[in-house]
């Protein structure tokens, strides 16, 4: 009888040790894939509608820009009875440096938007791996689980038949109820991480229930240099084309401030039939111009002149961040590598090997129940480990590709 139980607890170990295994490499449920994922949140996500919605705005202000003025009748009723009409002829340095500040605002919009894209898409990652996760530890929680629920069974079994003394039966029970509290969390987490991700996808019926298609697979990555890595950024980061684009419209906006000192010249047309003019014509042609005396427009021009410092400080600022955002990122990459690399190693050689041991040593009476659940315990804490240093892996990847705005050369 002892040795059917003990043959049978060995195979629970055997098990248990594959499904964590499977955890670790197996493929998951066909879902939602992260392309799907991001390709959803870029057209749903309320900030990256919002970017849009800036964009309209901006496109709205360069049209509000090109436009025509429209003329002014004037009708006056005295004697003799006059109509008159006159309209701006914008068309000197104003209308050209009011375009181009509208030209130049449009495209840090569309800047603007693509930065939010990349941020997004960011979110949309880690959230994504960060269910992959929680499902991981979840099945890792559940594998211990049923096999803590058999070792009760099985000492149950034994402490009637007065094989082993109650106290073994009462710490299987404690070590039950602390997975089965476990396992709550677990549950719970994993519900939390799905409902953060729809909220990123912009779902209006979040789904607790989200099946994913991913796996917590060590990826297998070449980093570029961090000379090279900078000058993706340098030329691919859309904040920071953003800013050179506000620098330039800072300047068209010095610019138009000074041409406010060029008038607009408005031209006029006065009709009347009663009478002719002195020029024996009924109608009469004029030119008027604002005198700029009183107002030189000097607050325009400071105003202008504040702004375009504000955009310097503005891109000095964001390559100084864009810098220590690939710097830092890169070394995080490099370090989570080497994370996963060691518990690799640790997972393949030390603690297999101990759990192998322990069940031998049970198995031949030489150790108690206790030391090979403790030896269990430990490969699922480490298995545990490994899984999040994974999950900590690709969320540094995701977060350089961020701080170049590219992909980093990487193969699943």
């Amino acid at each position: 009888m002892r040795r059917v139980q003990i043959v049978w607890l060995l195979s629970l170990f055997a098990i248990s040790t594959g499904q964590a295994q499977s955890v670790v490499d197996g493929p998951t449920a066909v879902g939602l894939t992260l392309s799907q994922a991001v390709a959803l949140a870029l057209r749903h996500n309320l900030d990256v509608r919002t970017a849009r919605s800036t964009i309209d705005s901006a496109s709205a202000e360069g049209r509000i820009a090109r436009a025509i003025p429209n003329p002014l009748y004037i009708g006056s009723p005295n004697s003799p009875y006059q109509y008159g009409a006159s309209i701006p002829l914008d068309v000197g340095p104003q209308r050209l440096y009011r375009v181009r500040v509208s030209t130049f605002g449009i495209a840090a919009a569309n800047l603007d938007a693509r930065d939010v894209q990349r941020q997004v898409t960011l979110s949309v990652q880690r959230a994504f791996y960060d269910v992959l996760l929680s499902d991981a530890q979840r099945a890792l929680v559940i594998s211990r689980r049923t096999l803590l629920a058999q070792l009760h069974l099985a000492d149950s079994a034994r402490v009637r038949a007065g094989d082993i003394p109650e106290r073994n039966l009462t710490r299987s029970a404690i070590e039950l109820a602390r997975a089965d509290a476990d396992l709550v969390h677990a549950t719970l987490d994993a519900e939390n991480t799905r409902l953060s991700l729809q909220a990123l996808l912009g779902a209006t019926v979040p789904d607790a229930a989200l099946v994913l298609d991913g796996t917590l697979s060590t990826p297998n990555v070449q980093l570029p240099g961090l000379d090279t890595l900078l000058a993706r950024a340098t030329r691919d980061r859309p904040d920071l084309a953003a800013a050179q684009r506000r620098i330039e419209q800072g300047r068209a906006r010095r610019h138009l401030a000074a041409a406010s000192l060029i008038p607009i010249p408005e031209l006029t047309y006065v009709r009347q039939f009663s009478a002719p003019f002195e020029s024996g014509r009924y109608y009469s042609l004029g030119l008027q111009l604002e005198v700029p005396i009183f107002n030189m427009y000097r607050g325009q021009r400071e105003r202008a002149d504040a702004a375009n410092a504000i955009a310097g400080y503005a891109n000095e600022r964001i390559v100084a961040q864009a810098q220590r955002d690939v710097t830092s990122t890169r070394q995080n990459a490099v370090a989570q590598q080497s994370i996963v690399e060691q518990l690799t190693g640790a997972l393949s050689d030390a603690v297999d090997r101990n759990v192998t041991a322990a069940e031998y040593a049970y198995a031949h009476g030489a150790t108690s129940l206790l030391d090979v659940l403790d030896a269990v315990r430990a490969q699922q804490e480490l298995r545990s480990a490994y899984l999040l240093a994974v999950h900590d892996y690709w969320v540094a990847l995701f977060m350089l590709d961020a701080a170049v705005a590219m992909p980093t050369s990487r193969t699943p």
